[in-house]
């Protein structure tokens, strides 16, 4: 199972997903950027605006969602609606 960084990454994405009020999706941001550690407030936002490489990297990672589900099955065994 993914730590729970990771979970309480994933629960926020969908938090904000789920409504479409912009305060409201800012309030859950905040929440969420304040139960963080300082180290891990970059890589978070990075990843939220769907960019994990900083703005000084110009690599592109060219991974697919196919890639990524494939990967989370074999690592933590989850299927469906586990993952």
């Amino acid at each position: 199972m993914p730590g729970e960084d990771m979970l309480g990454f994933a629960e926020v994405c969908d938090a904000v997903a789920e409504t479409p009020a912009k305060l409201l999706k800012v309030e859950r941001l905040a929440a969420y950027f304040q139960r963080l550690e300082p180290a891990d407030l970059a890589p978070a936002a990075r990843f939220l605006t769907g960019n994990p490489l900083p703005a000084y990297d110009h690599r592109k990672l060219a991974i697919g969602g196919r890639a990524i589900v494939t990967a989370a099955q074999e690592l933590w065994g989850l299927q469906g609606p586990e993952l």
